[in-house]
């Protein structure tokens, strides 16, 4: 997962290093093409006899930061285009010049305008520029190499993440923040129609999202499998709530072998469904204690972020319903970073905890958030656990309160 780390480090964060910052002109230059009437004092050409102690100082390192973070979506959008047109495919392993490029591409494009976005693409570590026979010529970096088509490919994550209706929502985060409606989300405000409506269909946006969903789930259950100390937890029940058709209920089974292996999901989802080996399927509701076995483990997978704290207390309350005496809740979900340890530190979980609410779902909870919570359903928070191989989830143990 190193790869997701650093491209999607690339795509929502600072890294923008657009080091000539296009903020402007050449002050002499300007001021040539505006008639003097028109010019302010701030725009009076240069003295070239002026004292080189009045020329202002260099930009500071935050001035610099600042205008590398205004400048960031420069670099997204040029990565989504050269995604689009399929340019980490024409390049592979070569080295290659813009015009050449052009010419293998299946569209007609500007040479001179796929130079140019190329050119800003090797100050993010996306391209590398050499010259060859005096001339610029490109080619992939590391980081850029996941961009290439293939299984493991990162390029679905640009595509979905920068796909109209996505860009579009974070046009709308303002309005949504002033209106005090939290029932119009940003991409409804955007799109004119909900996030589950839009996918629904699109089919071409919803493959992307597929794409992306599939890239980060193949990647969680075996984190989720190897992350947690199965040993003590032999011979026990542990019911999956919300786990769809028993995928994870699966991996769990095939590593513990003496553990019963419960899987719940509403009735519409489970019911006609061949459970996979060594899990049984069983029709039920969260919100229902009732309808949840009697089990020593409680394990829950990306669900409870769905939902509001108040549905989230009530679900938790329903757990400790069903769990035994020293019964074991496990959360996977992302966890976010609180207070001094937040800032100034990228963390894939607050950037998508953000992408939630662009779409309508609900939030990402940090460390805080859960131990209240959970002491307020009578659980005790005993561990955070994170998964480097798979960022996109934390695994968090509660235990029974005495």
């Amino acid at each position: 997962m190193q790869g997701i780390i650093l491209l999607c480090g690339f795509i929502i964060s600072i890294r923008s290093s657009c080091e000539g910052f296009v903020i402007g002109f050449r002050r002499n230059s300007f001021s040539e093409k505006i008639p003097s009437q028109h010019l302010s004092s701030s725009t009076t050409p240069i003295d070239p006899t002026e004292d080189i102690a009045t020329i202002p100082p260099s930009l500071t390192s935050a001035e610099i930061s600042l205008l590398k973070l205004s400048q960031a979506h420069f670099t997204s959008q040029a990565l989504h285009s050269i995604v689009l047109l399929g340019v980490p495919d024409v390049l592979c392993d070569s080295i290659l010049s813009a015009e050449s490029i052009a010419t293998k591409l299946q569209v007609k494009v500007s040479s001179d305008a796929l130079f140019r976005i190329m050119r800003l693409l090797t100050t993010c570590d996306i391209l590398f520029e050499t010259i060859v026979d005096d001339k610029i010529h490109f080619g992939l970096t590391q980081t850029g190499a996941l961009l290439r088509t293939s299984d493991s490919s990162l390029a679905p994550f640009v595509r979905h993440w920068m796909d109209d209706p996505l860009w579009d929502s974070w046009m709308g985060l303002t309005r949504y923040m002033l209106s005090g409606n939290t029932t119009h989300y940003p991409f409804d405000l955007a799109n004119g129609i909900n996030a589950p409506e839009y996918f629904q269909n699109n089919i071409e946006s919803t493959k992307h999202r597929n794409q992306v969903a599939h890239f980060v789930s193949q990647r969680e259950i075996p984190a989720v499998v190897q992350s947690i100390d199965w040993s003590p937890l032999e011979n026990t029940t542990i019911v999956d709530i919300g786990g769809g058709y028993g995928e994870l209920m699966a991996a769990v089974a095939a590593r513990c072998p003496t553990m019963t292996c419960i899987c719940l999901d509403l009735p519409s989802v489970v019911e006609g469904v061949q459970p996979p080996p060594g899990v049984t399927l069983v029709a039920g509701d969260m919100f229902v204690p009732d309808t949840i076995p009697p089990c020593d483990i409680i394990i829950s997978k990306h669900v409870l972020c769905d939902w509001k704290d108040q549905d989230v207390l009530r679900m938790l309350e329903s757990c400790r319903t069903a769990l035994s005496e020293k019964g074991i809740l496990i959360i996977v979900d992302a966890v976010l970073l609180d207070g001094p340890e937040a800032s100034n530190q990228w963390q894939v979980q607050t950037s998508l905890d953000v992408l939630l609410m662009l779409t309508g779902r609900n939030m990402d909870r940090s460390v805080s958030q859960w131990r209240s919570l959970a002491t307020s359903a009578g659980f005790t928070l005993d561990k955070i656990i994170s998964c480097p191989s798979s960022p996109s989830l934390n695994i968090t143990l509660l235990s029974m309160a005495s």
